[in-house]
């Protein structure tokens, strides 16, 4: 894929994850980058077994500058047959989001 914008800026952990040890090192390492750090639950866009697409709001204040920084990002999660999350992606476009999880053509 193409960058172009299309993939959401690591704010530390990356972009795109698979099974659980990449996920749970990468937001060690993004916690440490911040004073505080809060992801909240935006709109659920799309929701069916196995495949979930949602708008998640960061917020923090950086460590070393103290800059306060909000943003959105719109990640996809695909799931096991258990429920557990086994691959994750975000965007910074809606459309990118929807796409990657093959809700449009």
């Amino acid at each position: 894929m193409s960058s172009g914008g299309r993939r959401a800026p690591s704010p530390g952990w990356p972009t795109t994850t698979a099974g659980p040890k990449p996920s749970r090192g990468g937001r060690t390492s993004c916690v440490r980058e911040w004073d505080e750090f809060e992801v909240s639950l935006g709109d659920v866009l799309h929701d069916t077994d196995g495949l979930v697409v949602v708008v998640e709001q960061l917020r923090g204040r950086g460590r070393a500058s103290g800059a306060e920084v909000e943003m959105s990002v719109f990640a996809v999660y695909w799931s096991t047959e258990g429920g557990k999350i086994r691959r994750r992606a975000a965007f910074t476009e809606r459309e990118a989001a929807l796409e990657a999880a093959g809700l449009v053509s």
